[in-house]
C-alpha cells in the first residue's frame, strides 16, 4: 500500500513521511468532527500524566505481550522507565510486576479457556504456567 520497506518483530514503530503532508486535509474532513475532536485531545494533553497511567501502561503492555512473556526489565524498557522507577512507581500503587504478572495470565487464562477449544495443559503452556495444576 505504501511502497516503502516494512520491517517486522523491531522493538518501537515509527512511520516518516515529508513535512509538507501535515498540512493536508483529509478526504471526508470535517470542520466541527475536527473541532470536537481538537478539544477533546487538548483536554487530555492538559491532563496530568500520573501514576495511574504508568501503571495502566504495564497492563496494557503485559496483555499485548502475554506470547512473549517480558520480564521486569523488558517491560521497563518499554514503558521508557528504568527497572528501579518502574518498581517504586508499582510499589506506590500498591502493586508489584508479580502480582500485574500473574493477573495478567490469570485474565488470559480465563478468556482461552472460555473461548477457545485448548486443554487446561496447552493454555498453562501458552500463557506461561510451569504446571497445569
Amino acid at each position: 500500500h505504501y511502497r516503502c520497506p516494512v520491517r517486522f518483530d523491531t522493538g518501537c514503530n515509527r512511520m516518516t513521511f515529508e513535512a509538507h503532508w501535515l498540512g493536508a486535509r483529509l478526504p471526508g474532513y470535517d470542520r466541527i468532527t475536527c473541532g470536537l475532536v481538537r478539544a477533546q485531545l487538548n483536554t487530555l494533553l492538559s491532563r496530568p500524566v500520573g501514576r495511574h497511567d504508568l501503571v495502566e501502561s504495564v497492563a496494557n503492555r503485559m496483555r499485548f505481550a502475554i506470547d512473549a512473556k517480558p520480564t521486569q526489565i523488558e517491560l521497563a524498557r518499554m514503558v521508557n522507565v528504568s527497572d528501579r522507577t518502574l518498581r517504586r512507581r508499582l510499589g506506590q500503587q500498591s502493586t508489584t510486576y508479580r502480582e500485574m504478572r500473574d493477573q495478567t495470565r490469570y485474565a488470559r487464562a480465563l478468556d482461552l479457556l472460555s473461548n477457545s477449544d485448548m486443554t487446561v495443559a496447552q493454555v498453562a503452556e501458552l500463557v506461561g504456567y510451569s504446571d497445569a495444576r
